[in-house]
């Protein structure tokens, strides 16, 4: 699997390491006196992804982190002009973002490093900013 990113970055890929896929709705819950329920769907489908990094050497996790540090981390720009795309299998997701503020890094014996980034997707691709 290999997951693209359209930045400073563009054309090479950032991820060919274990991810974890998930889609989040947001639904509303209406519970009656007979216990029953009534959903519905809020908002539509939106992305989220760990990306797990292993052994990565100090080169490629300088321009990860640059490119993290580009983007301001996990701070959203109430304009999203800080989000990012992310294709994923030939589906592109617009309107990702860092989940955190820093990258936990672990330092490896052979001077290699090993860490986590959590991406969200804040809107749907047909959303506009």
């Amino acid at each position: 699997m290999q997951a693209f990113v359209r930045s400073p970055l563009s054309g090479n890929a950032i991820a060919m390491y274990p991810a974890v896929f998930g889609h989040s709705f947001i639904t509303r819950v209406n519970q009656f006196l007979d216990d029953s329920e009534q959903r519905w769907t809020v908002r539509g489908e939106l992305l989220g992804l760990t990306l797990k990094y292993h052994g990565v050497c100090g080169y490629d996790f300088s321009l990860i982190r640059d490119f993290f540090a580009a983007r301001l981390g996990g701070y959203v720009d109430p304009n999203l002009v800080n989000t990012f795309s992310i294709t994923i299998d030939g589906v592109t997701y617009d309107w990702c973002c860092f989940e955190s503020d820093a990258i936990e890094d672990v330092v490896e014996r052979s001077e290699t490093y090993s860490f986590e980034l959590r991406i969200k997707q804040l809107a749907p691709n047909s959303a506009t900013g």
